[in-house]
């Protein structure tokens, strides 16, 4: 316990410092700013990303959050090798993300996603979109940020319920909540743990409690650690061509090198 608490002391050391406080004051002058304009605002999404690229079997719904800041169980190494971080350098990336993250603190955060994501997939008719026909829908959850709080967890399950035709995933650190969530979490969602080799072993049990398939980004030494602890490897830039593995609840163990 001593070394969990450790670890966490160092965590927010380390996020102080990735977000100074002219950073800090960049971001709430913004959320602040914008705050009262929530009411105008609409739910951000992508279709997909550079490795999430549609094709004639599967389509990618991408959401995503303020990297880091809303993510309170990133570990050291994961702060320090976060890539969601370096797409904020883009303004229209990070204000997108701010305004989700907005919009997920409103008292109506449910209705709202359920009604963004059935306009998303769905015409006012009610037929699914024409790019969407014919194929499996993905939806990712977190290019960017966490799952920051137990609300906002079970807002997600609920609404992901409602769409039993479409497969949710996300990989968390947020392993407390999902402990507190976990009972709630529906059929066609798959939460998948995001460890690091300096996850706690705290962590680690309750990863084991709940049964969590877990992805590890690992540099090349543990990599082949894990690989040989029997690791799926994970080498391919294209979620595409292996079906979006990490979606799949059977695949125990997903492995990548650190990049």
């Amino acid at each position: 316990m001593r070394e969990h608490r450790n670890a966490l002391k160092e965590r927010a050391i380390e996020k102080a410092r990735i977000f100074d406080m002219k950073v800090l004051t960049w971001y709430f002058a913004i959320i602040n700013g914008l705050m009262t304009l929530t009411n105008k605002f609409v739910i951000r999404f992508q279709d997909g990303n550079k490795k999430l690229a549609a094709d004639d079997a599967i389509a990618f719904i991408v959401f995503s959050l303020p990297a880091v800041l809303t993510c309170p169980g990133a570990t050291l190494l994961c702060m320090r090798n976060c890539y969601a971080r370096r797409d904020e350098r883009f303004i229209g990336a990070r204000t997108g993300r701010i305004i989700n993250y907005l919009i997920s603190k409103r008292n109506d955060f449910e209705d709202v996603l359920y009604t963004s994501i059935h306009n998303k997939i769905y015409t006012k008719k009610g037929d699914l979109r024409r790019k969407y026909r014919g194929k499996e829908i993905v939806f990712r959850i977190h290019e960017s940020g966490d799952f920051y709080s137990e609300r906002y967890m079970r807002a997600w399950f609920k609404v992901a319920a409602m769409f039993p035709d479409v497969t949710f995933f996300a990989y968390t650190k947020s392993f407390r909540t999902f402990d507190r969530c976990a009972d709630a979490m529906p059929k066609n969602f798959t939460m998948r743990a995001s460890v690091w080799a300096d996850t706690t072993a705290v962590e680690w049990g309750l990863i084991a409690k709940n049964h969590m398939p877990i992805y590890t980004a690992y540099d090349e030494h543990d990599f082949n650690v894990a690989v040989a602890n029997g690791g799926k490897e994970c080498t391919c830039e294209s979620c595409t061509k292996c079906g979006c593995a990490c979606a799949r609840r059977e695949n125990k163990t997903m492995v990548t090198r650190i990049h």
